[in-house]
């Protein structure tokens, strides 16, 4: 009796071997007759008639939009792109330090550093889009505020580099 049991496990496990080993792992998941390759010509598992349809039906939207973009994909390569103007106002080629220095030493109004920046900003947004909301009044009035604190401060030069090294840059 023990024999026959256990050729029927035997038995039993060889059916189980086959069924369950010899699948794809994409089967296993939730939607791998989507994803896996039950659909291939030398597949063991074949998949249920609705997700072969579905299959057909996403291949062929995936298709239909990689041919809709083609033009859009082809213009962007072949698309030259516009250059920025040059820049004319030399505040604009000093660097943060300069300009820190600069203001400190009331050869610059901060004032005047905003207002160029503001300039090339609008005169190069329309072509890079890079501002998402400009806050170009609030930044006049911080720098106006700059301004009037270095007319009425009693600190020197040196003690404002020390305390706010970029003020007004």
């Amino acid at each position: 009796m023990t024999s026959s049991m256990e050729a029927n496990d035997s038995a039993s496990h060889l059916a189980l071997q086959k069924k369950y080993v010899n699948r794809p792992f994409s089967s296993f998941l939730p939607f791998g007759c989507l994803f896996g390759t039950l659909m291939k010509k030398n597949s063991t598992v074949m998949a249920p008639p609705g997700i072969a349809a579905l299959r057909v039906f996403l291949w062929t939207v995936f298709r239909a939009a990689n041919f809709l973009y083609l033009p859009v994909f082809v213009t962007r390569i072949f698309h030259r792109a516009t250059p920025c103007p040059p820049i004319e106002n030399d505040i604009l080629l000093l660097t943060a330090v300069e300009l820190a220095e600069k203001i400190r030493k009331r050869e610059l109004t901060c004032e005047a550093v905003v207002k160029a920046y503001i300039e090339r900003v609008k005169e190069v947004n329309p072509i890079i889009n890079a501002v998402i909301e400009d806050r170009f009044h609030d930044a006049l009035e911080d720098a106006k505020e700059v301004d009037r604190f270095l007319s009425n401060t009693l600190m020197t030069t040196e003690e404002i580099e020390e305390k706010k090294p970029l003020l007004g840059a």
